[in-house]
This record gives structure tokens, sequence and C-alpha cells, in this order.
């Protein structure tokens, strides 16, 4: 794959795709709802289908070959199915479509979805794919990436009382480090053009100067509907979801950061500064800079510790559970 010229794009004929992505609980589903209310740019749900077949058609040698299995599979796909674009309509397109990469693939079916929406252009909003920036660019080298970035205390805070969130705070902490340290790393690989970063409190508090500046990046016009998205949330979120995400539904509340000011306690802050300070004042964020005293440096090592001597297990596990490209869980 690595040797293979860029198709012609058939993706986004009336423009580059692009992804947004960005820790989980950044801020990356309230910049895809606006926007998705732009007249011509349509976001569908998270796929999160994208690295399992980019790895599947390196590991195979190419799709073609390997077209049935490939099909089932996008078929049975759990995040696909949110897409709504019919079993009989993926089957029949998939079956007939020239060349069968992973590139014409994703191009079809997002354009579909756009279609679908009356737009002519398509993005994708999948967080995760934050970890997958070199390879999306060698397969979309005309697409664009928006990185959310958050304040990482309120990120680590947001994930951790998430019902699908880590279970422990320290491994909050160290899930935000370690996403913010792969996706600066990924983004080395773009052009400067090809990137923009934008903070999730000045979407909030200045939300019309940063989809001003996103519409110009994207060169698109600004279009002032895309400040109702909240109109558009319950068609945008698939039910199952809606419950994260039920603030979305109502209007911007500007107040909502810092939260960790008030919601954790300092072991908690003494713990997030020691492990992701430096990527923390990267992102120019400032640190508490805690006067702690004995007692509170102590738990916060403890709740390191922790951490730390379980890991090895998990991932030993995590290891010998590990699946193929298309055989994991869909």
């Amino acid at each position: 794959m690595a040797n293979q010229a860029p198709e012609p794009t058939r993706a986004s004929p009336d423009g580059a795709p692009f992804f947004v992505v960005g820790a989980m609980r950044s801020g990356t589903t309230l910049l895809r709802l606006m926007l998705a209310s732009h007249p011509r740019l349509a976001i569908p749900p998270e796929s999160h289908f994208l690295p399992e077949l980019m790895e599947f058609e390196t590991s195979s040698g190419g799709l073609d070959h390997k077209r049935e299995r490939v099909i089932e599979w996008l078929i049975a796909h759990r995040r696909l199915a949110d897409f709504n674009l019919g079993v009989e309509w993926m089957r029949r397109t998939m079956a007939t479509l020239n060349p069968f990469t992973t590139r014409s693939i994703v191009s079809v079916l997002f354009a579909e979805y756009a279609r679908r929406e009356g737009k002519p252009r398509w993005g994708d909003k999948t967080p995760r794919y934050r970890c997958f920036i070199p390879q999306l660019h060698h397969v979309f080298p005309e697409a664009k990436f928006i990185h959310v970035l958050r304040d990482g205390r309120d990120t680590a805070l947001s994930a951790w009382r998430a019902r699908f969130g880590p279970k422990t705070w320290a491994a909050a902490v160290y899930d935000w480090r370690d996403s913010i340290r792969i996706a600066w790393t990924g983004q080395r690989s773009l052009p400067q053009e090809f990137l923009l970063e934008i903070r999730y409190e000045d979407l909030i508090q200045k939300p019309e100067d940063v989809l001003r500046k996103v519409c110009s990046f994207l060169q698109e016009d600004y279009h002032p509907e895309m400040l109702g998205f909240s109109g558009a949330a319950k068609k945008q979120v698939p039910d199952w979801e809606a419950a994260w995400h039920a603030k979305l539904e109502g209007p911007l509340d500007p107040k909502n950061t810092n939260k960790w000011k008030t919601e954790l306690t300092p072991e908690q802050v003494l713990l997030f500064e020691r492990i992701a300070g430096k990527e923390l004042a990267a992102a120019g964020y400032l640190p508490a800079n805690l006067s702690a005293n004995t007692r509170i440096r102590v738990k916060a090592s403890l709740m390191q510790s922790g951490y730390l001597l379980r890991t090895p297990l998990v991932r030993l596990l995590s290891f010998l559970n590990k699946k193929g490209p298309l055989e994991r869980a869909a």
C-alpha cells in the first residue's frame, strides 16, 4: 500500500475530506454538530472502521481478492450501521466497486451519507483517529485535520466519570497524556496547511470566531446556522449514545470550563501534573502549582503506583486476546 499512487478523489468532488480528532471527551462531538449544521458539510456518526480496514489492506496485499470477506465485515460493523445506508445498498455497491481499496470504500460510503443529507462534502469525527494520522494522510493526502484540545484536567475528569471511560483517575490521566503525545507525533507527518488545532474553551466562549477560523481552514464560507446546532443534535447523535451528549441538545454553556478546580482533590491535581504536566503546559494550559503537604504527596504516589502495578497485567491480557484486523469485534 505504501507504494501505491493516490487514486483520484471521488470522496468529496466539491472539497477535500477532513477529519476531526482529539482526546475522548475533549469537545469533538460539539464541533461535529456545528460543522454538520453547515449547508455543505456532512459528518456521520463515529466510524471507527478505517484503521482495521487500512491494516487489513496492508497485511493482505490488497482487498480485491478478499472482497466478500470485507463486504460481510462492513455490513456487520455496528458503527457503520449508524450511517443508515442499508444492507442491500452496501452489498450492491461494494460488489461492483472498482478499485476496491480502503480509499474507494471509505469514499463511496461517506459520499453516499453526504448525498442523502443533501451535502456535497464529507468529513469524519472519530476521536481515536488521532492515533492514525499518518496512515489517514497516506490514504487521503488531500484531507485536512482538525485537532480539538481541551484542558487535560477537565478532559480526564469527564472521561473518568463517563460510563465507558477509564476506571481510575490515574488511568484517565495517562490516557489523556498518551492521546496528546500520539496526536502530536502523528501531526508531524502533515504539511502545516493541512492541520488546525482549536481549543474547546474558545469554542464555547467565542463560537463564531472559532467557527469562522475553521471554515476558513476548510475553505468554506461561514454560515450562522452553525450556531443552531442543538436543534439537530437528536438527529445527528445515535439513540444509543444520546445520553452521553445530552447537554448538546441545549444552548452552549460558556462556563463549562475549569471544573477540575472544584471537583478534583489536591492529590488528584498533583497526580495529573506529575504525569502530564509537561503536555498540559505544551498545550497552553497553566499548572495549578499546588503547595502539597506530605499527606497529599503520599496519596498521589499511591494512586500512581497502583496504576503502574496493574497496567502490565492488563496489557498482557490484551495482547493474548488480540485479534487480527477484520476479526475484531465490529
